[in-house]
C-alpha cells in the first residue's frame, strides 16, 4: 500500500532533541495562503509552485494584491504584488522599491566594498570605497560620452557639472583648504596656493612653457590683464597701486642697482641707489 501523507499542522520528532511544528503542504500546489476567513474560497489564479510558497493577501483585493515568499534551492524571493515593497522599522519606513525598481532609502548607505550602479550597457556609475580592490577611493562615472555628472542642491539648482570631455562648470564658489593645481598635461600648469601648502606663501604660478600668456577678461570678454611668458605686463585700463607705484629696474648709480617709483602724495618721482632716497627733478637726481 502506497504511504499517505497527511497535509497540515504535524509535530516533527526527527530531531528528538529539538522537536517542532511542522505545516505540511498538498504536493500539487506547495503553496500556502494567509487570507481573510470570508476569502477562503477565493480562486487565487496562480499557478502550481515548484517549492514550499507562502502568499500573504491583503483584506481588499485579495486575489491581486499580495506578498509571495519561497526558496528555489538557489535564491531567496520576496515578491510584492499589486503595490511596492516596504520595508519598515517600528512602524517607519526605511526601504522602498517602487513597481518601477526605483529605490527610496530614509537612512545611510553603508556599502563595505563599494557601490555600483549599472544603467545597462555600461553607462555606470561606482561609488568606490579606499580599499576596494588595492585601488583609492573615488567616484567613477562612465556615461558611453553621452552625459554628464550632474550635482544639484536641495532646490534642484545645479551646482557641478562635469561634461564627457572632462570639462568642469562649479555654480558657486570652490574651495580648496591646500591649494588648487590645474594640470593641462605636459607640465603646462597652474598652481593656485594656499598660505600654508608646504610652507610655501600663498599666490599663482603658471606653467605655459614659454608660448601662453595669464590673461584676465572682464565679464563682456574684454581683455584688460596679460603677463607674457617673459613677464611682461599689459594691462588695457588704468593701474591703481594706492599710494604709490613701485617699478623695479635696472637703473645704476655708479654699480648699485636702483628703484624708481612715482609717490601720488608728493607728486614726485622718487630714485632709490642702495643706499639713500632722492628727488627726481627736471635737473635730474
Amino acid at each position: 500500500m502506497a504511504s499517505i501523507k497527511h497535509k497540515g499542522w504535524k509535530w516533527s520528532t526527527a530531531d528528538a532533541s529539538n522537536p517542532t511544528l511542522v505545516m505540511v503542504l498538498d504536493d500539487t500546489s506547495k503553496s500556502v495562503h494567509i487570507t481573510d476567513a470570508s476569502d477562503q474560497a477565493t480562486d487565487w489564479n496562480v499557478t502550481a509552485d515548484s517549492h514550499p510558497t507562502v502568499y500573504i493577501h491583503s483584506a481588499t483585493t485579495p486575489a491581486t494584491e499580495y506578498i509571495k515568499m519561497y526558496h528555489d534551492a538557489t535564491n531567496a524571493y520576496i515578491d510584492a504584488v499589486g503595490g511596492h515593497l516596504v520595508l519598515q522599522i517600528a512602524g517607519t519606513t526605511k526601504l522602498r522599491i517602487n513597481t518601477g525598481g526605483n529605490t527610496t532609502i530614509s537612512g545611510q548607505l553603508s556599502c563595505h566594498n563599494g557601490l555600483a550602479i549599472d544603467t545597462g550597457a555600461r553607462n555606470d556609475m561606482y561609488i568606490i570605497q579606499a580599499t576596494q580592490g588595492g585601488n583609492g577611493g573615488g567616484l567613477y562615472v562612465n556615461s558611453q560620452g553621452t552625459g554628464n555628472l550632474v550635482l544639484f542642491e536641495d532646490g534642484g539648482v545645479e551646482k557641478f557639472r562635469i561634461n564627457p570631455g572632462g570639462n568642469t562648470i562649479v555654480g558657486g564658489q570652490l574651495s580648496c583648504h591646500y591649494g588648487l593645481v590645474i594640470d593641462t598635461g605636459a607640465r603646462n600648469d597652474m598652481y593656485i596656493l594656499s598660505a600654508t601648502q608646504e610652507g610655501a606663501g600663498g599666490g599663482l604660478y603658471i606653467n605655459n612653457k614659454g608660448s601662453g600668456n595669464l590673461v584676465r577678461f572682464d565679464d563682456n570678454g574684454t581683455e584688460k590683464f596679460s603677463i607674457d611668458h617673459l613677464g611682461n605686463a599689459t594691462f588695457s585700463d588704468h593701474v591703481n597701486m594706492g599710494s604709490f607705484l613701485r617699478l623695479f629696474v635696472t637703473a645704476t648709480v655708479g654699480d648699485t642697482a636702483g628703484q624708481i617709483w612715482y609717490d601720488s602724495g608728493s607728486n614726485k618721482i622718487h630714485f632709490y641707489n642702495g643706499s639713500a632716497e632722492q628727488e627726481v627733478t627736471s635737473g635730474g637726481v
